[in-house]
């Protein structure tokens, strides 16, 4: 076979040539058996022989594209389906992780897409645990692979012009990835695709685990493809039309994700893509062109099947409510007068100038930059599971000979020398002489290196600290040793500080009798005295200026502190993305506490914990000082709680108790921050509420701390709204009761109700009667 090396073993032609042929017989004659039982011969020619050690392409090539085709095969019932995926996903997962031929992985990525809803299916009734596992990882390192050229690994993998590299690849990962994001987000009644509907998943499932961590996951995949189309610079169409064709198919299967997909799809700015190099004005024209037909007939699509509706309404970073429909009707008709006036033009008459959109070079270092890092923290992490083996090693190595837990490798309570790596090794001393700042990241095709970074530094160390092996008697025990070698090493510092200052003193004293003894002699000793004092006084004031300018700190600009800010309050909120490496230890948001030991410091909290501080943060910390700043944080937590209002109501209720109470025991006592915040939850969340959000709406509406007027005209969206007026009367109905300071307000208001439309008034005048 042409092109191959003398280590890889080739199946031989006459092999492959049978089972083409017996691919193409099963086609003629009975294929819903046949081609099942040629994918079972290709396995068992294929495994182990051919990929354990060696990789066949072509054989490769042919055993992913029959599964595929059997997956997609009519005449095949689901359920054959399913058990043929199960008994063939772990070779499919083998040959995208060994062979490196984009057409093979293109293939098992398509191919897994369509097997995933299938065994969803299957594992959901059968609790197949080790099915599971090999999902999870073949899924891990799809997405692994998102933002690489992956298999195509002799690229340079920071390249600025990548996405344009390997795309079959990229746009088959867009697939799988739309495909996760259906299968876990939970149907509704509004979901048009039935086929996913049939995927039920319990809510605590033994293998699968709780629903909302599979929410949480499709959440963060959605957000991965998003994210691309708002933030990546470079002009890439056949990607971005790629994904915006998958997100019409998700919108249309899960509606709930709809406010979320059009609140980034209005932030998506063709405008401000950049040429990839090598590319002609043209052909920028060109890419531009699709990408806004492309964009147009998402938004048909949208309104067409009722997926963008009249008075939709959404924010945009952190902006007052937009109206999606009209908006994006507006982009519409935009673009579709941009695509008439080309075509009157033609193609080819324009003004190259105008299409000539080439990247800044400060913005490519910096983009560079961030890849670099990106690709350092990719190759570290690669390394996760040879880290965690070492430490597992480390820390068991005792404990073969016995049952005494508390030992650890290296107990000497006396530092070797006054390194790190003496003080907090466990290990022998020969094995901790690896020094990791000062290890150097080769950079591709440059003979330069520069040091790893400090956060991934910092995430190793984390990693370490956490491979105590959840035994808490013995990370106790190891922190003694360490607290030991301090101890230790301080005290040989503190006697050594303490001598040499001895013998400085001794002999300061001895040189200033001899000098005193030599003045008096001489009879100069008031004039040198005074000559010393005058030194003195100009030696000090020169050395406080010079100790100033070397710990000087300038203070920080505001653009700065709301840099930080902007970072501090996305590293808190992706805390509760991070996954849990203990198993499913959170269970209704209480913590096992049997467990708690096992823990990592992160994983300390429930779901909603980091929200908590940013609450604090925002009312008692920095919104003391500035209100801009607090408001940042403010608008983060706004956007949160809509993105799902229905299971976001304690926060809710928790960040407008504390506004409310804030303002309460201050001198003010004015509730201008409470009344702001508060209404501007009820304007996002009123256009949304439905009769199914009743305990949620009326819940929200019984806890809110503080209730005026203003609050309540809110409401007259809802009660004047046919569909919706029984939950806003049933929530007045409910305040009347159980709230009755309110009752005067209410009163107003049902009357100011009846005079705008008189056909509520039989149910405001039974209301009424209960005020």
């Amino acid at each position: 076979m042409e092109g191959v090396k003398s280590e890889t073993l080739a199946m031989p032609n006459s092999d492959l040539n049978g089972l083409i042929q017996a691919r193409s017989l099963a086609h003629e004659k009975n294929p819903e058996e046949t081609l099942p039982k040629v994918l079972d011969t290709t396995s068992t020619i294929y495994f182990p022989q051919y990929l354990t050690k060696y990789t066949d392409i072509p054989l490769s090539r042919f055993f992913t594209d029959l599964f595929h085709e059997i997956l997609n095969h009519p005449k095949i019932s689901s359920i054959e389906k399913s058990l043929i995926a199960s008994s063939h996903i772990h070779e499919l997962y083998l040959i995208a992780q060994n062979v490196k031929d984009p057409v093979t992985y293109k293939t098992a990525v398509l191919t897994f897409a369509n097997a995933y809803p299938l065994l969803i299916d299957l594992i959901s009734k059968t609790s197949n645990e080790d099915t599971w596992k090999i999902m999870t990882s073949f899924k891990k390192f799809i997405i692994s692979n998102w933002d690489t050229t992956y298999p195509l690994t002799d690229l340079n993998s920071i390249d600025l012009n990548n996405d344009v590299k390997n795309l079959g690849c990229k746009l088959a990962s867009v697939k799988f990835i739309s495909q996760v994001i259906i299968v876990h987000i939970t149907p509704t009644d509004m979901d048009e695709n039935s086929s996913m509907k049939n995927v039920i998943i319990p809510n605590n499932h033994p293998v699968l685990g709780a629903k909302k961590n599979l929410e949480r996951e499709a959440k963060k995949y959605l957000d991965l493809l998003l994210n691309y189309l708002v933030e990546e610079v470079m002009m890439c169409s056949e990607l971005f039309m790629g994904i915006i064709n998958c997100l019409a198919f998700i919108m249309k299967a899960r509606v709930r994700t709809t406010v979320r997909i059009l609140s980034a799809i209005l932030k998506f700015n063709i405008d401000a893509k950049y040429m990839v190099e090598g590319m002609t004005p043209l052909k920028f024209r060109l890419c531009k062109r699709m990408i806004e037909r492309c964009y147009k007939n998402f938004v048909q699509f949208g309104m067409k099947h009722q997926l963008i509706k009249k008075d939709m309404t959404g924010t945009i970073f952190g902006d007052n409510a937009v109206d999606f429909y009209s908006k994006l009707g507006k982009i519409s008709q935009t673009l579709f007068g941009i695509g008439e006036e080309a075509k009157a033009k033609g193609i080819l008459n324009f003004d190259e100038a105008l299409f000539t959109h080439t990247i800044p070079d400060k913005k490519k270092t910096d983009i560079l930059a961030r890849r670099k890092f990106l690709d350092i923290q990719r190759k570290i992490e690669s390394n996760n599971d040879l880290l965690k083996k070492l430490q597992k090693y480390t820390m068991d190595k005792l404990e073969s000979s016995g049952d005494d837990r508390t030992k650890i490798f290296n107990t000497s309570t006396v530092a070797i020398d006054n390194s790190y790596s003496a003080i907090f090794s466990l290990m022998n001393s020969d094995n901790s002489k690896f020094d990791l700042s000062k290890f150097k990241n080769e950079e591709p095709n440059n003979d330069s290196q520069t040091p790893l970074d400090q956060n991934i530094l910092i995430k190793l160390c984390l990693e370490a600290l956490t491979g105590t092996g959840g035994d808490n008697t013995r990370f106790i025990s190891a922190l003694s040793i360490v607290a030991s070698r301090y101890t230790n090493l301080m005290g040989k510092t503190k006697s050594s500080g303490d001598g040499e200052r001895k013998r400085k003193l001794d002999t300061d004293n001895k040189d200033n009798e001899n000098s005193k003894r030599i003045k008096t002699e001489n009879g100069l000793v008031k004039e040198e005295e005074d000559d010393e004092e005058e030194e003195e006084d100009e030696y000090q004031p020169n050395n406080l200026v010079e100790e100033k300018q070397i710990f000087k700190s300038e203070p920080m600009s505001q653009e700065d502190k709301v840099a930080n800010l902007k970072r501090i309050i996305t590293r808190i909120i992706s805390i509760k993305d991070i996954p849990n490496d203990n198993g499913n230890i959170l269970l209704n948001n209480k913590l096992n506490s049997e467990l708690l030991h096992k823990l990592k410091l992160l994983d300390w909290k429930n779901e909603e914990s980091g929200f908590h501080i940013l609450i604090r943060l925002a009312i008692r910390g920095i919104g003391i000082d500035s209100v801009e700043m607090a408001d940042l944080i403010r608008d983060t937590l706004y956007e949160y709680c809509l993105q799902d209002f229905d299971s976001r109501v304690a926060l809710i209720l928790e960040w407008m108790n504390e506004e409310w109470y804030y303002e309460m025991v201050s001198e003010t006592n004015e509730y201008a921050t409470y009344d702001k915040w508060s209404n501007k939850l009820l304007d996002g969340l009123i256009p949304f509420i439905e009769n199914k959000h009743r305990r949620f709406f009326i819940r929200l509406m019984s806890e809110l701390p503080r209730l005026t007027e203003a609050h309540l005209n809110k409401m007259k969206q809802i009660c004047l709204d046919p569909a919706r007026n029984s939950l806003g009367f049933q929530t007045l109905k409910f305040l009347v009761m159980f709230r009755p300071p309110v009752k005067d307000i209410i009163k107003s208001f049902l009357e100011s109700l009846m005079t705008e439309d008189s056909s509520l008034e039989a149910q405001c005048q039974s209301i009424l009667k209960k005020c």
